[in-house]
This record gives structure tokens, sequence and C-alpha cells, in this order.
């Protein structure tokens, strides 16, 4: 087994040993290492022998500490362009066993501060956005971990917070699952994201999550049930624009632009248009840029998707259903 694997002893003696090499260059010792992460000095101890192995919480949490990357202790750096599929195919296992702990913390290292975590689940959002998923699903494991532990060890508003960056990061697994390919993945993650979002008290970001469900209809082409799901995020969110906050506008808009694809798979020319030119009014009303629950709005950017949207709709060569 190469030295980069993350399965079997041999892998967790090379984490162990990248680890204390790591540890040894910044001049630590075991003690203080374990008390910046923190966590206990025997867990570093029996880590760095290859003795017990390094969760993804871990790897984390000391990749943070001594500010270096994850893949200078996994053994797996993103610099080789001709294996970029297969680093990804790489991360599925852990992030297929991030979704299915997520009631089973990993309670040997307490959770990073709510400021941290915000910070990372941003950083994730907008590696999704870019399409990096090598360097997401490298991020996401761990990251969901932290969440995890976080969110079973908080109460009342701090909890309700840290559900809301936890649906958020389940995103993540949602887009490189669809990537990939891993639609059983892919529907075990949509569930983790209406759950967290649920959990977290928040109608918007249960909007949000209903927005991205409204993919799977897609994928299937049942149009008529992707256009009812919208119509009702829209009701529930409301239309009188003029008494909307900034973040409703997004989210309302978000659901009008991909109306306008269901209308267009559903061959449906005018009401597609109609969709298209109510997300700009939204876009007009917000009037600045923003990003609310990962809906990145921007002035220019709206009207250029109103364009493309429409040149979509009538240049497609074999009908509207192609859009």
């Amino acid at each position: 087994m190469r030295d980069g694997s993350t399965n079997g002893p041999a892998a967790e003696e090379a984490v162990g040993r990248r680890i204390a090499q790591a540890r040894k260059l910044r001049g630590l010792t075991q003690q203080q290492l374990a008390d910046r992460v923190p966590c206990s000095k025997s867990l570093i101890t029996q880590v760095e022998r290859g003795h017990k192995p390094a969760t993804q919480a871990l790897i984390t949490a000391v990749a943070r500490t001594l500010r270096i990357e994850l893949g200078e202790l996994t053994g797996q750096p993103y610099r080789d362009p001709g294996t970029r599929e297969d680093r990804i195919h790489e991360r599925v296992p852990q992030l297929r066993r991030a979704l299915l702990s997520w009631d089973l913390p990993d309670e040997d290292v307490p959770p990073p501060p709510t400021e941290q975590l915000r910070a990372d689940v941003r950083r994730a959002s907008a590696l999704g956005r870019q399409a990096r998923y090598i360097q997401l699903g490298e991020m996401l494991p761990g990251l969901l971990e932290e969440l995890t532990r976080a969110v079973h060890a908080s109460e009342g508003a701090r909890r309700d917070e840290l559900f809301g960056l936890l649906s958020e990061a389940y995103t993540g697994v949602t887009a490189i699952a669809y990537t990939l390919g891993y639609f059983d993945l892919r529907g075990l993650a949509m569930d983790r994201v209406a759950w967290a979002a649920q959990a977290s008290q928040d109608p918007l970001r249960v909007a949000r999550t209903q927005w991205q469900r409204s993919t799977l209809f897609l994928a299937t082409a049942t149009y008529d049930k992707g256009l009812i799901l919208l119509d009702r995020i829209r009701r529930e969110v409301g239309e009188d624009l003029g008494r909307l906050t900034a973040a409703e506008l997004s989210v309302y808009g978000a659901a009008h632009l991909r109306s306008a694809i269901f209308a267009a798979r559903a061959a449906d020319r005018q009401t597609a248009f109609d969709h298209i030119e109510h997300a700009r009014e939204a876009a007009r009303v917000l009037g600045q840029d923003a990003n609310h629950y990962g809906l990145r709005t921007q002035m220019r950017e709206a009207e250029t998707t109103s364009l493309l949207h429409r040149w979509a709709l009538t240049s497609t060569s074999a009908g509207i259903g192609h859009f």
C-alpha cells in the first residue's frame, strides 16, 4: 500500500509520522501540541506511534494548529493534475462516514470556536462555487466532524446557528456527489441538509433547502412537481417585494430563476420569460451584491444571467425543451 493511502494500518502509521515531523519542525513537544489542539498528550503519543488511528477531526485540528495544509498530513496534496478525478473519488468514503456519523460526535477533541467554524464554512462555500472539488473534498470530512461536535456541545441560539452552518456544509457534499455520479450519496446528503436546516429554526434556510431539493425533479424530468415546489417556496417567503428583507429577496429571486429553467424544459417559453423578469426585479429591489445562504446575488451578474437565460431560451435549435 502506498504511503499516501487513507486506509489501513500503514496509512495510520504514515499520518502519525507526518504529525510528528510537522510538530518537531515547529519545535513543539507532544504536550505543547496537545495543549494547543487541545486534546490529551496520550492521544498525540498513540497517533504518532501508529497505535491509534488519527480521526479526521484530529488531523484537521492539528493542521490548523500547525498552520499547514491537510495534505501535508494525509500525504494527498492537490498537485498532480493527472490524477485529479482519482483524488476527488478518494474522499468519498470519508464523506460517507461523516454523513453516517451525524449523531456520533468524536469526543476526543473539543470543537473550535464558532467564529472559526463560520470562516471555514464560508471558505467551503466559496470552493463549491468555484467547483474546486479536490480542495472541498479534502476540507469537508474534518469540517463536518467539527460542526457535528459543536452542535452536540451547544444549546440555544448558538446551537441554532451551528445547525445552519452544518446544513450549508452538507450542501458541499451534494455538489461533489452529483459531480461524481454518486446519486445514493447525494440523496443521503440532501437528507442531512434538510435535517440540519429544520434544526436551525430558520425558515429561510429551510426554503433554501427546498430550492436545492428542486434539482432532483429537474434530474428526473418531473417539471410540473418542480414548479409546484418552487411556487410554494415563493409563497412562503412572500411576494410583496417591498416588504421582503435582503435575504428573502435572494431566496425569492433564486426560486424564480430556477422556475425559468423548469418552464423552459417543459417547453413553456412565455412562463420561462416571466420568471426571468421577476428575478430581475428582485435583483433590482435588492440593490446590492449579496450572498445569503450560499445564493450569491450580484447586480451585474443578475443582468448577465437574465441575458444568458434569454439567449438560451431563444437559440435552442431543437426547441426550448433542451434548455
